[in-house]
């Protein structure tokens, strides 16, 4: 009889803080939003392009990042694809800035499109998946898709004018 007694309790209480959770947590969900994709550092055989990727957090405890993923595609084809492990956790009802780096390789895109060449703008899509630790909910994905282009250099020309030997 105590034990009956005692499951019912249990229940009592686990279903009643899964509604206050319910509760807290509302139909809110976290948000993600690509803020923009800069060149951070170009050199003539690659560049590093850096996602600024915004986090909501619509509860009141902090929500960590668990996990970034990006794949790069130019022209229908795939050029690269990374994932990191996040490092950043979203303030309680708050939002937070989490950077990507992705590094393009410019052999790798000239082997893949022999139409490319040094100078010009190549178009391309970025599709990013954020995954967060929500609570009640566990690891919630958010895809966000992105399109752009970015320059492929052209190295410079060097013209020699006049020499003087003295």
């Amino acid at each position: 009889m105590l034990q009956r007694m005692m499951t019912i309790v249990a229940a009592v209480l686990i279903l009643g803080s899964c509604s206050s959770l319910d509760a807290m947590l509302g139909s809110e969900r976290p948000e993600a939003a690509i803020k923009g994709v800069r060149l951070s550092g170009i050199s003539l055989d690659s560049a590093r392009l850096l996602v600024d990727l915004e986090v909501k957090n619509p509860y009141s405890v902090a929500l960590p990042v668990a996990a970034l993923e990006a794949a790069l595609s130019s022209q229908g084809q795939r050029i690269v694809e990374t994932s990191h492990e996040g490092q950043v956790s979203v303030p309680p009802r708050g939002s937070a800035i989490v950077p990507l780096e992705v590094d393009l390789a410019f052999p790798k895109l000239l082997q893949m499109a022999s139409s490319l060449r040094p100078g010009m703008a190549v178009p391309y899509k970025a599709d990013v998946t954020v995954s967060v630790d929500a609570p009640v909910l566990g690891r919630v994905a958010i895809p966000l898709s992105h399109e752009d282009e970015f320059p492929i250099p052209a190295p410079p020309g060097i013209r020699l004018r006049d020499m003087v030997v003295d």
